[in-house]
Protein backbone atom coordinates (compact mmCIF):
# COMPACT_ATOMS: atom_id res chain seq x y z
CA UNK A 1 0.00 0.00 0.00
CA UNK A 2 0.54 3.65 -0.04
CA UNK A 3 3.03 5.52 2.34
CA UNK A 4 2.00 6.91 5.71
CA UNK A 5 2.62 10.32 4.50
CA UNK A 6 -0.42 9.30 1.76
CA UNK A 7 -3.48 11.46 2.85
CA UNK A 8 -6.14 8.43 2.24
CA UNK A 9 -9.43 10.65 1.98
CA UNK A 10 -12.36 9.54 0.47
CA UNK A 11 -11.08 9.54 -3.23
CA UNK A 12 -7.81 7.75 -2.89
CA UNK A 13 -9.30 4.91 -0.44
CA UNK A 14 -12.22 4.16 -3.39
CA UNK A 15 -9.00 4.02 -6.00
CA UNK A 16 -7.04 1.73 -3.80
CA UNK A 17 -10.58 -0.47 -3.79
CA UNK A 18 -11.05 -0.03 -7.30
CA UNK A 19 -6.84 -1.24 -7.50
CA UNK A 20 -7.26 -4.21 -5.54
CA UNK A 21 -10.27 -5.12 -6.63
CA UNK A 22 -9.25 -5.14 -10.31
CA UNK A 23 -11.08 -2.84 -11.69
CA UNK A 24 -11.63 0.07 -13.32
CA UNK A 25 -14.88 1.61 -14.15
CA UNK A 26 -13.79 5.30 -14.34
CA UNK A 27 -16.51 6.30 -16.56
CA UNK A 28 -19.44 5.08 -14.03
CA UNK A 29 -20.78 7.32 -11.96
CA UNK A 30 -22.99 4.57 -10.61
CA UNK A 31 -19.95 2.14 -9.52
CA UNK A 32 -18.19 5.32 -7.86
CA UNK A 33 -21.29 5.90 -5.81
CA UNK A 34 -21.60 2.20 -4.44
CA UNK A 35 -18.15 2.17 -3.20
CA UNK A 36 -18.78 5.28 -1.96
CA UNK A 37 -21.44 3.67 0.29
CA UNK A 38 -19.62 0.87 0.91
CA UNK A 39 -16.23 2.57 2.47
CA UNK A 40 -19.19 4.20 4.53
CA UNK A 41 -20.71 1.01 5.92
CA UNK A 42 -16.97 -0.39 6.19
CA UNK A 43 -16.84 2.86 8.08
CA UNK A 44 -19.50 2.33 10.64
CA UNK A 45 -18.73 -1.12 10.93
CA UNK A 46 -15.23 -0.55 11.72
CA UNK A 47 -16.77 1.95 14.61
CA UNK A 48 -18.61 -1.26 15.84
CA UNK A 49 -15.63 -3.85 15.81
CA UNK A 50 -12.67 -1.63 17.14
CA UNK A 51 -14.34 1.18 18.90
CA UNK A 52 -10.85 2.18 20.50
CA UNK A 53 -9.75 3.34 17.00
CA UNK A 54 -11.95 6.09 16.50
CA UNK A 55 -12.43 9.70 18.32
CA UNK A 56 -13.51 10.01 22.25
CA UNK A 57 -15.68 13.19 22.44
CA UNK A 58 -16.77 15.45 25.52
CA UNK A 59 -20.90 15.48 25.20
CA UNK A 60 -22.00 17.86 27.53
CA UNK A 61 -26.19 17.47 28.90
CA UNK A 62 -28.03 19.51 31.71
CA UNK A 63 -30.50 17.09 34.05
CA UNK A 64 -33.22 19.68 35.43
CA UNK A 65 -35.06 18.75 38.95
CA UNK A 66 -38.24 17.64 39.35
CA UNK A 67 -41.27 20.63 39.39
CA UNK A 68 -43.96 20.36 41.83
CA UNK A 69 -46.51 22.83 42.27
CA UNK A 70 -46.09 26.40 44.61
CA UNK A 71 -49.01 26.56 46.93
CA UNK A 72 -52.21 24.26 47.64
CA UNK A 73 -53.89 26.34 44.80
CA UNK A 74 -51.74 26.04 42.05
CA UNK A 75 -53.84 22.90 40.75
CA UNK A 76 -54.62 22.15 36.97
CA UNK A 77 -58.04 21.97 35.34
CA UNK A 78 -59.18 21.13 31.57
CA UNK A 79 -58.73 24.37 29.12
CA UNK A 80 -62.09 25.63 27.61
CA UNK A 81 -63.50 21.57 27.46
CA UNK A 82 -61.10 20.60 25.44
CA UNK A 83 -59.55 17.71 27.03
CA UNK A 84 -55.73 17.83 24.85
CA UNK A 85 -55.34 21.03 26.99
CA UNK A 86 -55.01 21.71 30.49
CA UNK A 87 -54.64 25.10 32.12
CA UNK A 88 -53.99 26.93 35.43
CA UNK A 89 -56.08 27.17 37.98
CA UNK A 90 -54.44 30.36 39.09
CA UNK A 91 -53.40 33.27 36.82
CA UNK A 92 -49.74 33.17 35.84
CA UNK A 93 -49.31 36.25 37.24
CA UNK A 94 -50.33 34.85 40.36
CA UNK A 95 -47.18 34.69 43.11
CA UNK A 96 -48.60 31.60 44.28
CA UNK A 97 -48.89 30.10 40.27
CA UNK A 98 -45.56 27.98 39.51
CA UNK A 99 -43.75 29.46 36.39
CA UNK A 100 -43.88 26.80 33.63
CA UNK A 101 -41.60 27.28 30.61
CA UNK A 102 -43.22 28.63 27.64
CA UNK A 103 -39.94 28.22 25.55
CA UNK A 104 -40.59 25.11 24.17
CA UNK A 105 -37.96 23.18 26.76
CA UNK A 106 -40.38 21.41 28.70
CA UNK A 107 -41.65 19.95 25.16
CA UNK A 108 -41.82 16.62 25.44
CA UNK A 109 -41.33 15.68 29.32
CA UNK A 110 -43.22 14.17 31.54
CA UNK A 111 -46.37 15.70 33.48
CA UNK A 112 -47.87 13.54 35.86
CA UNK A 113 -51.40 13.85 37.33
CA UNK A 114 -52.91 12.58 40.36
CA UNK A 115 -55.86 10.67 40.09
CA UNK A 116 -59.16 12.69 41.79
CA UNK A 117 -60.83 9.07 42.98
CA UNK A 118 -57.26 7.46 44.09
CA UNK A 119 -54.68 9.50 44.90
CA UNK A 120 -51.70 6.69 45.08
CA UNK A 121 -52.44 6.40 41.20
CA UNK A 122 -51.07 8.96 39.06
CA UNK A 123 -51.51 9.16 35.00
CA UNK A 124 -48.55 10.06 33.01
CA UNK A 125 -48.52 12.41 29.76
CA UNK A 126 -46.50 13.79 27.32
CA UNK A 127 -46.38 17.44 27.33
CA UNK A 128 -46.67 19.02 23.72
CA UNK A 129 -46.66 22.64 24.26
CA UNK A 130 -46.80 25.28 26.92
CA UNK A 131 -48.01 28.61 26.27
CA UNK A 132 -49.44 31.39 27.55
CA UNK A 133 -53.59 32.85 27.05
CA UNK A 134 -54.34 36.43 27.07
CA UNK A 135 -56.07 36.32 30.66
CA UNK A 136 -52.75 35.74 31.31
CA UNK A 137 -53.15 31.77 32.03
CA UNK A 138 -50.60 28.73 31.86
CA UNK A 139 -51.58 26.46 28.67
CA UNK A 140 -50.51 22.77 28.31
CA UNK A 141 -51.17 20.59 25.52
CA UNK A 142 -51.13 16.70 26.07
CA UNK A 143 -49.69 13.53 23.56
CA UNK A 144 -53.30 12.33 24.97
CA UNK A 145 -56.34 13.53 26.15
CA UNK A 146 -57.74 13.56 29.52
CA UNK A 147 -60.16 10.71 30.77
CA UNK A 148 -60.93 10.82 33.87
CA UNK A 149 -65.29 12.77 35.00
CA UNK A 150 -63.22 15.07 37.07
CA UNK A 151 -61.66 17.82 35.43
CA UNK A 152 -61.08 20.68 37.83
CA UNK A 153 -58.28 20.62 40.82
CA UNK A 154 -55.68 18.61 39.41
CA UNK A 155 -52.78 18.13 41.68
CA UNK A 156 -49.44 17.82 39.17
CA UNK A 157 -45.73 16.88 39.25
CA UNK A 158 -43.80 17.61 35.92
CA UNK A 159 -40.47 15.28 36.02
CA UNK A 160 -37.42 14.85 34.54
CA UNK A 161 -37.73 11.31 33.70
CA UNK A 162 -34.97 10.70 30.90
CA UNK A 163 -32.68 12.57 29.56
CA UNK A 164 -31.69 11.87 25.71
CA UNK A 165 -28.33 10.59 25.13
CA UNK A 166 -26.55 12.17 22.06
CA UNK A 167 -27.63 10.44 18.95
CA UNK A 168 -24.22 9.41 17.76
CA UNK A 169 -22.53 7.84 20.88
CA UNK A 170 -21.58 4.27 20.22
CA UNK A 171 -19.42 3.59 23.38
CA UNK A 172 -19.96 5.09 26.60
CA UNK A 173 -16.90 5.59 28.25
CA UNK A 174 -17.35 7.72 31.62
CA UNK A 175 -20.16 9.87 33.37
CA UNK A 176 -19.74 12.83 35.58
CA UNK A 177 -22.08 15.25 37.19
CA UNK A 178 -20.77 18.38 37.81
CA UNK A 179 -22.16 21.16 40.01
CA UNK A 180 -19.69 24.23 40.67
CA UNK A 181 -16.19 23.12 40.98
CA UNK A 182 -16.90 19.54 41.96
CA UNK A 183 -17.43 16.29 40.17
CA UNK A 184 -19.57 13.52 41.07
CA UNK A 185 -19.10 10.29 39.20
CA UNK A 186 -21.77 8.31 37.96
CA UNK A 187 -22.16 4.50 38.07
CA UNK A 188 -23.73 2.77 35.04
CA UNK A 189 -26.32 0.58 36.76
CA UNK A 190 -27.99 -2.16 34.71
CA UNK A 191 -31.34 -2.18 33.80
CA UNK A 192 -32.54 -5.72 35.78
CA UNK A 193 -31.19 -4.35 38.93
CA UNK A 194 -33.09 -0.63 38.44
CA UNK A 195 -35.93 -1.94 37.88
CA UNK A 196 -35.81 -4.60 40.97
CA UNK A 197 -34.25 -1.52 42.95
CA UNK A 198 -37.84 -0.21 41.95
CA UNK A 199 -35.96 2.89 41.28
CA UNK A 200 -37.60 3.62 37.75
CA UNK A 201 -41.08 4.13 38.68
CA UNK A 202 -42.26 7.65 38.31
CA UNK A 203 -44.82 7.85 40.28
CA UNK A 204 -43.39 6.24 43.33
CA UNK A 205 -39.25 7.05 42.99
CA UNK A 206 -39.59 10.46 44.89
CA UNK A 207 -36.00 10.59 46.47
CA UNK A 208 -34.02 13.67 45.43
CA UNK A 209 -30.27 14.78 45.50
CA UNK A 210 -27.38 14.94 43.89
CA UNK A 211 -27.53 11.97 41.02
CA UNK A 212 -25.38 8.66 41.88
CA UNK A 213 -26.78 6.47 39.54
CA UNK A 214 -27.25 6.25 36.23
CA UNK A 215 -29.66 3.70 34.12
CA UNK A 216 -31.16 2.86 30.88
CA UNK A 217 -34.58 3.97 29.72
CA UNK A 218 -36.83 3.61 26.67
CA UNK A 219 -35.34 4.95 23.40
CA UNK A 220 -37.55 7.52 21.70
CA UNK A 221 -38.00 8.39 18.25
CA UNK A 222 -39.85 10.75 16.14
CA UNK A 223 -42.17 9.35 12.89
CA UNK A 224 -39.95 10.31 9.38
CA UNK A 225 -41.41 12.66 7.73
CA UNK A 226 -42.30 11.66 4.02
CA UNK A 227 -43.52 14.12 1.85
CA UNK A 228 -40.85 15.73 -0.44
CA UNK A 229 -40.53 19.54 -0.34
CA UNK A 230 -41.47 20.86 -3.88
CA UNK A 231 -39.57 23.76 -4.27
CA UNK A 232 -40.70 26.47 -6.83
CA UNK A 233 -40.00 30.66 -7.64
CA UNK A 234 -40.98 33.28 -6.45
CA UNK A 235 -40.81 36.47 -8.24
CA UNK A 236 -39.35 39.79 -7.22
CA UNK A 237 -42.98 41.13 -8.54
CA UNK A 238 -44.67 38.64 -6.10
CA UNK A 239 -43.04 39.50 -3.30
CA UNK A 240 -39.98 37.47 -3.78
CA UNK A 241 -36.73 38.23 -5.27
CA UNK A 242 -33.29 37.07 -4.00
CA UNK A 243 -31.63 39.58 -1.46
CA UNK A 244 -28.61 37.82 -0.20
CA UNK A 245 -25.85 38.09 0.53
CA UNK A 246 -25.59 34.52 0.06
CA UNK A 247 -24.10 34.02 -3.66
CA UNK A 248 -26.63 31.89 -5.85
CA UNK A 249 -26.09 28.38 -7.21
CA UNK A 250 -27.56 25.48 -7.53
CA UNK A 251 -29.93 24.12 -3.98
CA UNK A 252 -31.82 20.89 -2.64
CA UNK A 253 -33.62 21.08 0.63
CA UNK A 254 -34.99 18.50 3.08
CA UNK A 255 -36.72 18.57 7.14
CA UNK A 256 -37.17 17.09 9.50
CA UNK A 257 -39.39 16.92 12.41
CA UNK A 258 -38.65 18.00 16.09
CA UNK A 259 -39.72 18.29 19.42
CA UNK A 260 -38.81 20.24 22.49
CA UNK A 261 -35.08 22.01 23.15
CA UNK A 262 -32.26 21.68 24.97
CA UNK A 263 -31.78 24.58 27.42
CA UNK A 264 -30.70 27.82 25.66
CA UNK A 265 -26.81 27.30 26.81
CA UNK A 266 -27.10 24.39 24.21
CA UNK A 267 -27.33 25.30 20.65
CA UNK A 268 -25.11 25.29 17.69
CA UNK A 269 -22.77 27.78 17.05
CA UNK A 270 -23.50 29.54 14.03
CA UNK A 271 -24.93 32.94 13.45
CA UNK A 272 -28.44 32.89 11.98
CA UNK A 273 -27.49 35.74 9.59
CA UNK A 274 -24.16 37.39 8.75
CA UNK A 275 -25.28 40.85 10.52
CA UNK A 276 -26.83 38.74 13.45
CA UNK A 277 -25.14 39.78 17.25
CA UNK A 278 -27.34 37.24 18.92
CA UNK A 279 -28.22 33.41 18.88
CA UNK A 280 -31.42 32.45 17.34
CA UNK A 281 -34.14 30.22 18.81
CA UNK A 282 -34.10 28.40 15.31
CA UNK A 283 -30.59 26.99 16.06
CA UNK A 284 -31.28 25.48 19.27
CA UNK A 285 -30.49 22.16 19.88
CA UNK A 286 -33.65 20.26 19.82
CA UNK A 287 -34.68 17.65 22.39
CA UNK A 288 -35.73 15.07 19.82
CA UNK A 289 -35.75 14.80 16.16
CA UNK A 290 -36.62 13.08 13.70
CA UNK A 291 -34.72 11.07 10.40
CA UNK A 292 -34.67 13.46 7.01
CA UNK A 293 -37.52 14.12 4.55
CA UNK A 294 -37.32 12.74 0.95
CA UNK A 295 -34.70 15.64 -0.65
CA UNK A 296 -36.87 18.10 -3.11
CA UNK A 297 -35.46 18.57 -6.99
CA UNK A 298 -32.49 21.15 -7.60
CA UNK A 299 -33.44 25.03 -8.25
CA UNK A 300 -30.32 27.04 -9.39
CA UNK A 301 -30.42 30.92 -8.44
CA UNK A 302 -27.86 33.22 -11.02
CA UNK A 303 -25.15 35.02 -10.08
CA UNK A 304 -26.76 38.67 -10.93
CA UNK A 305 -30.30 40.07 -12.03
CA UNK A 306 -33.44 39.87 -11.32
CA UNK A 307 -33.50 36.61 -9.40
CA UNK A 308 -36.43 35.38 -7.54
CA UNK A 309 -36.29 33.66 -4.00
CA UNK A 310 -37.09 29.84 -3.54
CA UNK A 311 -40.60 28.92 -1.93
CA UNK A 312 -40.22 24.84 -0.22
CA UNK A 313 -43.18 23.45 0.27
CA UNK A 314 -43.85 21.85 3.69
CA UNK A 315 -47.17 19.49 5.21
CA UNK A 316 -48.77 20.58 7.87
CA UNK A 317 -47.82 18.30 10.91
CA UNK A 318 -50.32 19.85 13.29
CA UNK A 319 -53.97 19.08 10.99
CA UNK A 320 -52.03 15.46 10.51
CA UNK A 321 -51.62 15.46 14.45
CA UNK A 322 -55.73 16.90 15.14
CA UNK A 323 -54.45 20.06 15.95
CA UNK A 324 -55.94 22.15 12.62
CA UNK A 325 -59.22 23.35 14.30
CA UNK A 326 -59.40 27.07 15.27
CA UNK A 327 -62.67 26.45 17.41
CA UNK A 328 -60.76 24.17 19.90
CA UNK A 329 -58.41 25.28 22.69
CA UNK A 330 -55.41 22.89 21.25
CA UNK A 331 -55.34 24.86 17.78
CA UNK A 332 -51.66 24.90 15.99
CA UNK A 333 -50.36 23.55 19.58
CA UNK A 334 -49.12 19.89 18.65
CA UNK A 335 -45.70 21.16 19.45
CA UNK A 336 -44.11 19.93 16.27
CA UNK A 337 -41.81 21.87 14.32
CA UNK A 338 -39.91 21.67 10.78
CA UNK A 339 -36.57 22.08 10.32
CA UNK A 340 -35.17 23.07 7.11
CA UNK A 341 -31.91 21.92 5.47
CA UNK A 342 -30.19 23.46 2.86
CA UNK A 343 -27.68 21.43 0.24
CA UNK A 344 -25.29 23.35 -2.51
CA UNK A 345 -23.46 22.28 -5.51
CA UNK A 346 -22.68 24.73 -7.21
CA UNK A 347 -22.52 28.25 -6.81
CA UNK A 348 -22.88 31.29 -9.02
CA UNK A 349 -20.17 34.28 -8.61
CA UNK A 350 -20.78 38.08 -10.07
CA UNK A 351 -17.83 39.26 -11.74
CA UNK A 352 -15.63 40.13 -9.65
CA UNK A 353 -16.59 37.71 -7.03
CA UNK A 354 -17.73 39.14 -3.92
CA UNK A 355 -17.19 36.42 -1.55
CA UNK A 356 -15.83 32.79 -2.45
CA UNK A 357 -17.88 29.46 -0.27
CA UNK A 358 -16.18 26.35 0.62
CA UNK A 359 -19.29 24.11 0.34
CA UNK A 360 -19.27 20.45 -0.07
CA UNK A 361 -22.37 18.25 -0.95
CA UNK A 362 -24.08 17.63 2.75
CA UNK A 363 -27.10 18.95 3.93
CA UNK A 364 -27.02 21.71 6.74
CA UNK A 365 -29.76 23.62 8.80
CA UNK A 366 -30.42 26.80 7.41
CA UNK A 367 -34.21 27.53 8.94
CA UNK A 368 -37.57 26.69 11.11
CA UNK A 369 -41.20 26.41 10.83
CA UNK A 370 -43.78 26.06 12.53
CA UNK A 371 -45.81 22.86 12.61
CA UNK A 372 -48.82 24.59 10.32
CA UNK A 373 -46.92 26.16 7.76
CA UNK A 374 -47.10 25.49 4.56
CA UNK A 375 -44.11 26.63 3.19
CA UNK A 376 -40.87 28.70 3.93
CA UNK A 377 -38.47 31.20 1.99
CA UNK A 378 -35.30 30.90 1.06
CA UNK A 379 -34.41 34.50 -0.08
CA UNK A 380 -30.21 34.23 0.65
CA UNK A 381 -30.33 36.24 3.90
CA UNK A 382 -29.96 33.50 6.16
CA UNK A 383 -26.74 31.73 6.43
CA UNK A 384 -26.64 27.75 6.95
CA UNK A 385 -24.64 26.58 9.73
CA UNK A 386 -21.70 24.57 8.44
CA UNK A 387 -21.55 23.46 12.40
CA UNK A 388 -25.01 21.95 12.21
CA UNK A 389 -24.95 19.04 9.27
CA UNK A 390 -28.27 16.88 8.81
CA UNK A 391 -27.69 14.10 11.28
CA UNK A 392 -29.76 11.17 10.11
CA UNK A 393 -31.13 10.25 13.40
CA UNK A 394 -33.36 6.47 13.94
CA UNK A 395 -33.82 6.72 17.50
CA UNK A 396 -32.58 8.43 20.55
CA UNK A 397 -31.49 5.99 23.80
CA UNK A 398 -32.24 8.10 27.02
CA UNK A 399 -31.41 7.43 30.43
CA UNK A 400 -32.82 7.70 33.86
CA UNK A 401 -31.07 9.43 37.10
CA UNK A 402 -31.48 7.90 40.45
CA UNK A 403 -31.89 10.29 42.57
CA UNK A 404 -33.80 12.43 41.19
CA UNK A 405 -32.11 15.86 40.64
CA UNK A 406 -32.58 18.03 43.39
CA UNK A 407 -31.28 21.07 41.42
CA UNK A 408 -29.91 21.59 38.00
CA UNK A 409 -26.58 19.86 37.16
CA UNK A 410 -24.55 19.28 34.32
CA UNK A 411 -23.53 16.02 33.01
CA UNK A 412 -20.16 15.51 30.93
CA UNK A 413 -20.64 11.92 28.82
CA UNK A 414 -17.15 10.92 27.55
CA UNK A 415 -17.73 8.49 24.38
CA UNK A 416 -17.17 7.42 21.15
CA UNK A 417 -19.05 9.27 18.56
CA UNK A 418 -20.11 7.43 15.32
CA UNK A 419 -18.35 8.71 12.47
CA UNK A 420 -20.16 11.20 9.74
CA UNK A 421 -20.47 9.88 6.69
CA UNK A 422 -17.58 10.32 3.71
CA UNK A 423 -19.11 12.50 1.68
CA UNK A 424 -16.92 14.43 -0.41
CA UNK A 425 -13.87 13.11 -2.40
CA UNK A 426 -11.51 14.91 0.21
CA UNK A 427 -13.26 13.67 3.38
CA UNK A 428 -11.13 11.64 6.09
CA UNK A 429 -12.32 9.26 7.90
CA UNK A 430 -11.39 9.69 11.55
CA UNK A 431 -9.53 6.83 11.86
CA UNK A 432 -5.34 6.90 12.55
CA UNK A 433 -3.55 6.73 9.03
CA UNK A 434 -2.53 3.02 9.93
CA UNK A 435 -5.70 1.91 10.38
CA UNK A 436 -6.60 2.98 6.78
CA UNK A 437 -5.27 -0.86 4.98
CA UNK A 438 -8.21 -2.21 7.94
CA UNK A 439 -10.86 0.09 6.01
CA UNK A 440 -10.14 -1.26 2.75
CA UNK A 441 -9.95 -4.68 3.60
CA UNK A 442 -13.55 -4.50 4.99
CA UNK A 443 -14.75 -2.59 2.09
CA UNK A 444 -13.45 -5.53 -0.32
CA UNK A 445 -15.12 -7.80 2.00
CA UNK A 446 -18.81 -6.35 0.87
CA UNK A 447 -17.44 -5.31 -2.96
CA UNK A 448 -16.77 -8.87 -3.15
CA UNK A 449 -19.86 -10.26 -1.19
CA UNK A 450 -22.26 -7.32 -3.99
CA UNK A 451 -20.14 -10.09 -6.37
CA UNK A 452 -21.07 -13.02 -4.83
CA UNK A 453 -17.58 -14.04 -4.96
CA UNK A 454 -17.31 -15.87 -1.83
CA UNK A 455 -13.96 -16.86 -2.25
CA UNK A 456 -12.22 -13.71 -2.54
CA UNK A 457 -14.75 -12.39 0.26
CA UNK A 458 -13.35 -14.90 2.67
CA UNK A 459 -9.63 -13.75 1.52
CA UNK A 460 -10.69 -10.00 2.51
CA UNK A 461 -12.20 -11.14 5.81
CA UNK A 462 -8.49 -13.00 6.70
CA UNK A 463 -6.86 -9.76 5.88
CA UNK A 464 -9.40 -7.35 7.39
CA UNK A 465 -9.47 -9.66 11.12
CA UNK A 466 -5.68 -9.57 10.83
CA UNK A 467 -5.17 -6.36 10.50
CA UNK A 468 -7.46 -5.61 13.10
CA UNK A 469 -5.80 -7.55 15.60
CA UNK A 470 -2.73 -6.09 14.84
CA UNK A 471 -4.51 -2.52 15.28
CA UNK A 472 -5.69 -3.91 18.67
CA UNK A 473 -2.43 -4.56 20.21
CA UNK A 474 -1.23 -0.96 19.12
CA UNK A 475 -4.00 1.61 19.63
CA UNK A 476 -6.29 -0.64 22.00
CA UNK A 477 -4.72 0.39 25.49
CA UNK A 478 -2.30 2.96 26.51
CA UNK A 479 -1.20 0.81 29.24
CA UNK A 480 2.52 -0.35 28.73
CA UNK A 481 3.05 -3.92 27.74
CA UNK A 482 2.29 -6.62 30.52
CA UNK A 483 5.67 -7.81 31.98
CA UNK A 484 6.00 -11.81 32.97
CA UNK A 485 6.13 -12.02 36.80
CA UNK A 486 7.12 -15.01 38.93
CA UNK A 487 4.16 -15.35 41.49
CA UNK A 488 4.60 -16.40 44.97
CA UNK A 489 2.82 -19.83 46.10
CA UNK A 490 -0.26 -18.52 47.11
CA UNK A 491 -0.95 -18.78 51.37
CA UNK A 492 -3.60 -20.80 52.41
CA UNK A 493 -6.81 -18.55 53.85
CA UNK A 494 -9.73 -19.71 55.69
CA UNK A 495 -12.46 -20.12 54.32
CA UNK A 496 -15.43 -17.54 55.36
CA UNK A 497 -19.05 -19.61 55.86
CA UNK A 498 -21.91 -17.21 55.33
CA UNK A 499 -24.88 -17.76 57.26
CA UNK A 500 -28.60 -18.03 55.86
CA UNK A 501 -29.19 -14.78 57.99
CA UNK A 502 -25.98 -12.43 57.13
CA UNK A 503 -26.78 -10.19 53.99
CA UNK A 504 -24.46 -10.45 51.36
CA UNK A 505 -23.54 -7.29 49.06
CA UNK A 506 -23.49 -7.08 45.42
CA UNK A 507 -21.70 -5.03 43.04
CA UNK A 508 -23.35 -2.95 41.01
Amino acid sequence: MASPSYIYNLGNIRDEVFNLADWAPSNSAEAIHRVNQLVNRAVFRMANDAPWLFEVNDYRIAVEPNIQKKSPTDLLQVSNGDRWVLEGALLSTDANAQTWQDNREWGGRILMIQDPSDTEMWHEFRIREVWTDSDPRTQISLDRPWQHATTTNLNWNVITAEMVIPEDIIELRSAVMKRGQLDYPLEVVGQDIAERSTITNRATNIVTGIPRWMYRREPQSLRQPNYTPVVSELTVEAGGGWVGPEPGGIFEYCYTYIWGKHENWLQYPGPKTQAATAGDADRHLPYWESAPSPISASAEIAATGSRPSLNVSLPDIDFMLGFGDSGTRRYRRAGIKKRIYRRRSKQNLPSPALTRLDFDNRFYLIGEADGHDLSWQDNGSQTPDYNAPLRNVQRYETIGFYPHPDKRYEVTLRAVAKPSPLVGDGDVPPIPSDAVDCLIYRTLMYLYESMGNAAMKENARVDYERALYTLQKRHGSLRPAQRVRRRRTARVRRQRTYFANEPLTTDL
